[in-house]
């Protein structure tokens, strides 16, 4: 199912005050934050949202992410809560941000904001392929059951550890080292 539009970022939210604690991520990086069943609706601590818009680095992934990490070590050395000196696309978390109603909105084409899919995030989230949801799942019920969810490849080791230990009990093997 395609929600286009449905997943531009409203004006409405951009306008908030609250929208500079929005985590803006790419789709060259390979982090974003937790998502809750508030996605969608609320702002802040939330989930990321993703900015499909060029940014002043997409020349080379490498030079970025070393000049982000570069930025935030030299940000915790001098433990300096100016976000002058971060990266613009660096996680920092909410509790950390600093208001400054026009300075995240600098390299970000407000237009180009959106939220993730339901099935985005089911990837995200490690869901087999061929998983989907049911027809009549709107998009802000897939929101919040994935908000509610946990990573699927994570669940299963965790389930197989808890196993292992039940079964190293019932047949009396010492499983520490």
């Amino acid at each position: 199912m395609d929600h286009g539009d449905l997943l531009r970022v409203p004006d409405k939210v951009l306008q908030r005050t609250a929208a500079w604690c929005f985590d803006i991520v790419t789709p060259r990086q390979s982090r974003s934050s937790c998502f809750t069943s508030s996605y969608g609706r609320l702002v802040r601590g939330t989930g990321s949202i993703l900015y499909m818009g060029a940014t002043k680095n997409d020349g080379n992934d490498n030079d970025t992410a070393v000049a982000a990490q570069d930025n935030a070590k030299e940000a915790e050395k001098s433990s300096i809560a100016d976000d002058s000196k971060r990266d613009a696309w660096q996680l920092v978390a909410p509790e950390d941000r600093h208001f400054d109603s026009n300075a995240w909105m600098k390299e970000v084409d407000a237009s180009q904001l959106r939220y993730f899919s339901g099935m985005e995030m089911a990837r995200l989230f490690g869901f087999a392929g061929q998983f989907s949801f049911p027809n009549h799942t709107s998009l802000k019920q897939q929101w919040k059951l994935m908000g509610n969810s946990i990573n699927s490849r994570l669940a299963s080791r965790l389930i197989l550890l808890g196993l292992i230990i039940l079964l190293q009990e019932d047949s009396g093997t010492d499983s520490s080292p």
